[in-house]
């Protein structure tokens, strides 16, 4: 391997060292260039010289190669101008005139990741490839779709904002807003997060536009002209403010024959977009009081700074972060925690902006105790002294997380987009984001010297620029917000006429109709995709009642643990709290130590112990991964959370029942979809059922309620997770799932526990029954689905052809969703649609049912076919972290599926034709669709308007 990584470093070195030679290439200067032979890469920063594009390539030999147009976005006002241009530069260009261009070109390519984004003072379209000319195809559509859209007003109307009758053409029905943009912020403002982080933005920001949301507000973005959103791309969308991020293992001089020859053309220097101005520094502390439109209960209050650090101190602040809230063991955290002022204590730290805020929020804390908490805060930080022991925890999870070959399943190229890419519009140098572990060892070195201590005083302690800020739900401003809306759009409607309403109508009816001009796009073929299948080593063993499966992959020396194994018979009522044992169990102290003591043994030598619950018969699964020089320590840390957690620790438990059920009132909002999706299920599938009972629904409200009544219920509790625990741990038979390059099986036998015979719990699934669940948020969040044949690769076409060929035109373009899909899981027979912050609950049902209809019906064509196979295939081939690539060999093995099983579904699924996929239609979804049940989550006014239906 060693070997391989050098040759593929010698090739990529000697490309560009003919690119220094020629010094200037096609019109291209190099600026800087560095190499990080500990990272496999080089970094080469280049300018255009005619039009002054900037270009960012990070080289190594990842196939997976990734671009991103990045442009720096200076918005003025919260009527979400630079959002609404995100989404509509995306829905159709001079080369490619095709509506909804982004999900189109999502059928007919096999790319790994598409998407666009705005943030703060960026808007960024990134995509990623294993395939070359696919790579140019998806960076030809979108260089077309950013320097050239068409940007029509119909465009504008659907992406943004307008106006339609409920029922679209009768104009005696009230006037309502629609628009993806309109809806995805009404959806997004829901989350009091986000509007906490929002406020303090606002507030510490108050003289340099941080009272401006670039994602907009929605009582503002009807606010926004068409002729503003025209403005704003002349403005800001031209090659001297773009960035162009590139990644992997394509040559740098290929990107730029491609630019020369096909992007930059036509294209002139024009003078920079004006930088925001700086936030001058406060002479005093500030306070403020506000109030957010909500029905949930959920209070905060946050003390927050701006700090002008240098480079070294950034990081050093980040590190900060981690010191003192990084876990409940935390002193710090531990303290405030304590002070029973608040459920928690987070942070936000934006360590790559111009000018840093350092944020703490405390959740859960009340407006009359602002000053207290204030207080408390400012009293932690005077004491704080250095505790070497640790800053070595911290830096032991920065090396595990540098040595994370994958951390998410995002290409790498997106992580390196944000950490070396989008910061250069801060200011900050593209070279620090591949060099951590070398400033790190600059600053450990000053650390020992009081380096923290003084960090505080100078940016927390003497810092004036602080605002303590208090944010209350308010049931009377959410009220007042929607009688306002009401109230426009009432006017708006009396004072229409006639050629007015007709236009309204004629442009609904537009959107109602099938896209045009998709045939524009680059064609793809199956050609190039490999007609087989991806082998994933697999090594399975059994030891008295022990199965071991060991994947030997190239995991950059860090091994993944999986150890999961089934449930004794539990009664019914006892399905939520295995839920709730299953939550505290990590976070408990064990094997004799206090629960900070486990924590910090947990943060020196893992990435993090979780627990979950799944598979159709109920099942615990632990998971952690660690260096593999700590690979025995990780075994150990499973048994003894597992044999000596300690359920005994009253108080420990009291406060985190009191923090989970803050942190499941917010996931009701914040994973609504989710919870919809499982719920929808649980009526059909026995894993769903269990994961409903035990992290679900049924389950949020159980804890809900707990924590209302936990001064009567707590000993009672503590009596039943202990016995749980004594009937738990003794388990009927266990899958160890180890992803390493090193195996020890001998140590690993001798550490975990022996099993003992246990009875797995049966239950009888209960009656699907559709249900509303009001939560506070303005839109909905709906799902219906079904288990039917599982391993069926026709199946997983009709999903494909349901989500492209209905749920996204008609329920995202036509009706202002942010999304809709359907979802078929081969291992498991589940089949399910859902929309996404979804302006409608009726209608989107009705279009669920239209949609196996005409799947049904034989609605298909072989084109339709052809993009669902594109589609179907990229998401099976899509690049995985090594730990994934081993779960995915774990559940064929679990689920019977053999080597010759998954040949014989990639086969039929590229065979597949419309007779195929419409008879699996009919016999697999038909007789089980009327069986399934809606659920959905939402807003209040929503749901009792669905009713009344």
């Amino acid at each position: 391997m060693k070997k391989i990584l050098f040759i593929a470093f010698a090739v990529t070195c000697c490309s560009f060292f003919f690119l220094q030679a020629t010094a200037d290439y096609r019109g291209f200067t190099i600026t800087k260039s560095d190499s990080f032979p500990d990272r496999n890469c080089k970094l080469v920063q280049l300018e255009h010289k005619k039009t002054g594009l900037r270009i960012i390539h990070v080289q190594n030999d990842d196939p997976e190669n990734l671009f991103a147009f990045c442009f720096y976005t200076t918005p003025t006002k919260s009527h979400g101008v630079a959002h609404v241009l995100e989404h509509s530069v995306l829905d159709g260009s001079e080369k490619f005139p095709v509506r909804g261009l982004l999900f189109k070109l999502m059928e007919g390519t096999f790319a790994t990741y598409l998407n666009a984004s705005t943030s703060g003072g960026s808007t960024y379209y990134p995509a990623a490839s294993q395939y070359p000319d696919d790579f140019y195809n998806l960076m030809d559509v979108y260089a077309d779709a950013c320097f050239h859209p068409l940007l029509t007003k119909e465009t504008f109307h659907k992406e943004g904002h307008r106006v339609e009758f409920e029922t679209f053409d009768d104009p005696t029905t009230p006037l309502v807003y629609k628009g993806v943009v309109f809806n995805e912020m009404k959806g997004a403002m829901a989350n009091p997060l986000t509007q906490l982080y929002f406020a303090n933005n606002q507030e510490l920001f108050c003289d340099a536009l941080g009272d401006v949301r670039s994602g907009g507000e929605p009582h503002i973005i009807p606010e926004l002209t068409y002729e503003e959103l025209i403005q704003f791309h002349k403005d800001h969308y031209y090659p001297g403010n773009c960035m162009l991020f590139l990644y992997g293992n394509i040559p740098l001089e290929r990107h730029l024959d491609f630019l020369a020859d096909h992007v930059l053309e036509g294209h002139e220097r024009r003078p920079p977009v004006p930088e925001r101005p700086l936030q001058p520094q406060f002479d005093a502390p500030r306070y403020k009081e506000l109030v957010y439109a909500s029905h949930q209960d959920r209070s905060f209050v946050s003390v927050g700074w701006v700090m002008n650090p240098t480079e070294e101190e950034r990081l050093a602040l980040e590190l900060l972060e981690h010191v003192l809230l990084g876990s409940d063991a935390s002193p710090c955290k531990h303290a405030l925690m304590q002070s029973g002022l608040c459920s928690d204590v987070g942070a936000f730290v934006e360590a790559d902006r111009r000018q840093l805020p350092f944020i703490f929020v405390f959740d859960g804390a009340k407006a009359q105790d602002a000053r207290k908490i204030e207080s408390l805060l400012l009293d932690q930080l005077q004491k704080f002294v250095t505790d070497p022991d640790a800053i070595e925890r911290i830096i032991a999870q920065v090396e595990l997380r540098e040595s994370d070959l994958r951390p998410t399943q995002r290409p790498v190229g997106l992580e390196l987009l944000y950490s070396v890419g989008l910061t250069s519009f801060e200011g900050n140098k593209p070279e620090h984001g591949l060099q951590l572990q070398k400033r790190l060892g600059r600053l450990q070195e000053k650390l020992k010297d009081g380096f923290l201590e003084r960090l505080i005083k100078c940016h927390f302690i003497d810092n004036p620029h602080r605002v303590t800020l208090s944010l209350t739900p308010s049931v009377q401003l959410e009220t007042e917000r929607h009688q306002q809306e009401q109230d426009r759009l009432r006017a708006m409607k009396a004072a229409l006429s006639e050629k007015e309403i007709q236009a309204i109508i004629d442009e609904a009816q537009f959107f109602r109709m099938n896209n045009v001009g998709e045939y524009a796009l680059p064609k793809r073929s199956l050609d190039s995709i490999s007609q087989d299948i991806l082998e994933i080593p697999l090594v399975h063993s059994s030891h008295d009642g022990l199965d071991l499966h060991h994947s030997e992959v190239y995991t950059n020396h860090i091994s993944y643990v999986s150890f999961e194994f089934a449930l004794p018979e539990l009664a019914q009522n006892e399905l939520w709290k295995t839920g709730l044992y299953g939550y505290l169990l990590p976070q408990l102290g064990s094997r004799g130590r206090s629960y900070q003591q486990t924590l910090e043994h947990i943060e020196r030598y893992t990435g993090g112990l979780g627990v979950s619950f799944a598979k159709d018969i109920p099942t615990i699964t632990l998971q952690t991964k660690g260096l593999d020089k700590n690979q025995n320590v990780l075994f150990e840390l499973l048994y003894d959370t597992l044999t000596t957690a300690n359920f005994t620790d009253k108080e420990r438990i009291r406060q985190l029942i009191i923090k989970h059920a803050a942190d499941l009132e917010a996931a009701l909002v914040n994973q609504s979809v989710d919870l919809a999706i499982t719920a929808t299920l649980s009526f059909h599938s026995k894993e769903r059922y269990f994961e409903q009972q035990m992290s679900g629904l049924d389950y949020i409200q159980k804890v809900l309620d707990l924590a209302k009544n936990l001064d009567t219920r707590l000993d009672q509790l503590l009596i039943d997770l202990q016995s749980l625990q004594k009937r738990i741990v003794p388990y009927q038979r266990a899958d160890l799932l180890l992803t390493s390059e090193i195996y020890n099986p001998d140590h690993l036998l001798s550490t975990l526990i022996k099993p003992e015979a246990s009875v797995a719990t049966e239950f009888v699934l209960p009656q699907a029954t559709s249900m509303s669940y009001p939560v506070g948020t303005n839109v909905a969040f709906n799902a219906r689905g079904f288990s039917t044949a599982a391993y069926e690769p026709y199946l997983l076409l009709v999903s494909e052809l349901v989500t492209r060929k209905y749920l996204v035109p008609m329920i995202r373009e036509q009706r202002g969703a942010y999304d809709a899909r359907a979802i078929y899981e081969p291992h498991t027979g589940n089949f399910y649609m859902r929309s996404y912050r979804d302006p409608h609950i009726k209608s989107t049902n009705e279009i669920f049912c239209y949609a196996i209809e005409r799947i049904t019906a034989g609605d298909i064509t072989p084109e339709d076919i052809l993009k669902a196979k594109i589609s179907a295939l990229r998401a099976l081939d899509m690049p995985k972290s090594p730990a994934v690539k081993a779960e995915s060999a774990y559940l064929n093995f679990y689920y019977g599926r053999s080597d010759a099983d998954r040949r014989e579904f990639r086969r039929k699924l590229l065979n597949a034709n419309a007779s195929d996929i419409q008879r699996a239609a009919s016999e697999h979804l038909v007789p089980y669709f009327d069986k399934s049940a809606l659920v959905t989550l939402g807003s209040s006014k929503l749901i009792e308007s669905h009713c009344n239906q």
